[in-house]
């Protein structure tokens, strides 16, 4: 399959969340790649990125923590891509366990004809959890 970059985008809010390249292929197919980076949790101290995400959302007088934030801001962005016809593939360091918990409702809720066998690719070296990985939808 041939594709051709025909569009590329990055986090409106400008915090380096993520960024993202669409391609166009044969049949008139597009597929858009989203590489992405969830903060760590709120500890840690003022210059960790949770601490300049907060800060940076704060000055929107947007009151979420970054990683809510983030969760349901990358969740918009997806859905919108597939409201265009985009398939989509996700590379994302999520900070956490992705097999449950919000960020897993979160991306489930993208396919809810999954049901709760999410498409998700592990790529990290810790056996048995996923905090880094791949989804394809």
């Amino acid at each position: 399959m041939a594709h051709r970059i025909y569009g590329y985008g990055h986090d409106e809010c400008s915090m380096g969340r993520w960024v993202w390249t669409r391609f166009r292929g044969r049949h008139n197919t597009s597929l858009r790649i989203f590489s992405a980076y969830r903060p760590t949790s709120p500890q840690g101290g003022p210059f960790t990125v949770y601490a300049q995400q907060r800060q940076s959302l704060l000055l929107r007088n947007d009151n979420r923590c970054s990683r809510q934030a983030f969760s349901e801001d990358i969740h918009q962005v997806i859905q919108k891509a597939q409201e265009e016809g985009d398939k989509n593939i996700l590379l994302l360091d999520g900070n956490k366990d992705m097999s449950s918990g919000r960020l897993s409702a979160t991306l489930q809720s993208l396919d809810p004809s999954s049901g709760k066998n999410l498409p998700l690719y592990k790529m990290n070296l810790i056996p048995r959890l996923t905090v880094s990985g791949a989804l394809a939808h």
